[in-house]
């Protein structure tokens, strides 16, 4: 096992050190300390998907520190230049700043998606995945615990997408479910979208990021056919993405549940 950092730029405020705040610093770098193994399944390691997933979100939590935030999300000008998606989250998330999310990860591996939004905004994030990842999930949340907003908190859950009524969040609901490349086994393709439809309320909102891998093109495929009609989802254009962490073979959705499937 070995540890790998993630640096991120996370905005001061309720739950930063006093020292930051006293400094009159309007954000802190922090570093993030994501322990993996050096080999092993799919869980194991922090994936490309994972990290421009991550660098998305610390984009966003930027935008949304600025004092013209709620302008800037809403300005008619600068909406030729933004997303459909990137606007849905933007506007998602400034309402919900106030609060404290509840967060659900699906497929959580090493816990860094989780950790590192704990980190960027006051949040319970409830992080899965089989049991067999748990022990990296614990230790990874131990290793940051420090750096966790105010009233955030992390809390790793076995979830086996087969077996949700045997789960201990089966009745849980939440406000954004976070997915990172997460299609890779034939067999876990259906199960994954019945672990979406049954999580995802209609206020909800999910951010998933996918990498091309021309072996699970079919896999890919036979996910947004099952979405189809249930969930409706947009784009992340590249552009949009953290300058140093994106990619043209990673991408990144913004989806919801809904009953008509509209405009994808």
């Amino acid at each position: 096992m070995f540890e790998r950092s993630i640096e991120l730029t996370v905005s001061n405020g309720v739950g930063t050190r006093p020292s930051d705040v006293e400094s009159g610093n309007s954000t802190t770098e922090i570093e993030l300390i994501i322990k993996q193994e050096f080999e092993g399944n799919v869980g194991c390691v922090v994936w490309d998907a994972a990290l421009v997933l991550i660098k998305f979100l610390e984009t966003v939590f930027s935008d949304l520190s600025q004092e013209d935030s709620k302008r800037a999300i809403c300005n008619a000008e600068n909406l030729d230049n933004v997303s459909v998606a990137k606007l849905n989250l933007s506007t998602f998330f400034y309402g919900n700043l106030p609060h404290v999310l509840k967060i659900l990860e699906l497929g959580a591996g090493t816990g860094a998606c989780s950790i590192a939004v704990a980190a960027l905004t006051k949040a319970f994030v409830y992080c899965t995945d089989l049991k067999e990842f748990q022990y990296l999930i614990d230790q990874n949340i131990g290793l940051n615990f420090d750096y966790f907003k105010g009233a955030s908190k992390v809390m790793s859950y076995e979830l086996d997408w087969s077996k949700i009524e045997l789960s201990d969040l089966k009745n849980e609901a939440f406000d954004l479910i976070l997915v990172s490349d997460c299609i890779y086994y034939e067999e876990s393709v259906e199960p994954l979208f019945r672990a979406l439809d049954h999580f995802c309320s209609n206020d909800a909102i999910v951010v998933m990021s996918i990498e091309d891998r021309t072996e699970k093109t079919k896999l890919v495929e036979k996910f947004w056919s099952l979405m189809d009609g249930s969930f409706t989802w947009h784009e992340i254009s590249v552009h949009e993405q953290n300058k140093l962490f994106r990619c043209d073979e990673i991408h990144l959705f913004v989806i919801y549940k809904t009953a008509i499937n509209k405009d994808k």
